[in-house]
């Protein structure tokens, strides 16, 4: 079966963080309320200072 000018689409979410008393909740639940799966989010826990250091990033 073929379908013409069907299109897939998958949403990806990213959200980061930069400092330890900051938290990812407002971003989570925003890009969830866009359409995000839960299992397509990813966020970053890290801040360049850490970068810098040559410490990788909190995941």
């Amino acid at each position: 079966m073929r379908h013409i000018g069907a299109t897939l689409s998958k949403l990806i979410g990213y959200s980061r963080v930069s400092t330890r008393g900051q938290d990812a909740d407002r971003q989570t639940a925003d890009l969830l309320a866009a359409g995000v799966r839960r299992d397509d989010l990813y966020t970053d826990h890290g801040s360049r200072s850490q970068r810098r250091q040559g410490q990788p990033p909190r995941v």
